[in-house]
């Protein structure tokens, strides 16, 4: 616990905020204690309880679900789960639905990259999205929120997360509308159509969209 509060405050004297990674009820708890600005991943030892819910609300402490990882394991960590479950995908949605809807604070990320995990880049966000969405119950609004918006407010860049005046114009162009397209996971990855980075369109989509196109030097 010590360890845990010197990296708490180290991380906030430094104007970065800590973010805990528990699978367990007591770690998580433990987190809160050291006072943490978010979890990754949710506990699987317990059911949700409504006085976690509460520290959660009362400290304005965030999630990252990642469901997608969840989704992907098979036999990991079972013996954690027997006495409670017998679905174990159902019941690792039982905790980030509650605070759905309790009002916590949701933000979308796939922790893609973990060697034993078969969680891909892109793919994964995109099945994280759809999970989200039709598993916890958020509003296609909120799940764009938890991808954009909530994630940039809560890590502090503030120059970014929304289309609007005065902000990066980092954005992504899908082909159809948010609501089909999250919710076909059928198709693979996202149809992408085009990204922009501070405004500047990536030069594999420059044939599609030739107007966007930044002027370069012949030499």
């Amino acid at each position: 616990m010590d360890i845990q509060k010197a990296v708490v405050e180290a991380a906030h004297k430094a104007g970065v905020i800590a973010v805990g990674h528990a699978l367990g009820y007591a770690g998580a708890k433990d987190l809160f204690d050291a006072g943490v600005d978010g979890l990754t991943h949710c506990f699987l030892d317990k059911p949700p309880s409504d006085d976690f819910i509460d520290i959660m609300l009362t400290r304005n402490i965030h999630c990252n679900p990642t469901l997608v990882l969840c989704a992907s394991q098979t036999v990991e960590r079972q013996e954690w789960q027997r006495e409670f479950r017998k679905d174990p995908l159902a019941d690792r949605m039982m905790l980030p639905r509650k605070m759905y809807q309790a009002g916590i604070t949701l933000v979308a990320g796939s922790d893609a990259g973990g060697q034993e995990f078969g969680v891909a880049y892109g793919l994964g966000m995109h099945i994280e999205m759809y999970l989200l969405k039709h598993e916890i119950g958020m509003t296609l609004e909120d799940v764009l929120k938890a991808a954009t918006s909530n994630v940039a407010k809560r890590f502090g860049f503030n120059d970014r997360g929304e289309i609007a005046v005065g902000k990066k114009a980092d954005f992504v162009l899908l082909k159809g509308d948010a609501d089909s397209v999250l919710s076909d996971i059928q198709q693979g990855c996202l149809p992408v159509e085009g990204v922009w980075r501070d405004g500047v369109l990536a030069n594999v989509y420059e044939e599609r969209f030739p107007e966007f196109s930044l002027k370069r030097d012949e030499d």
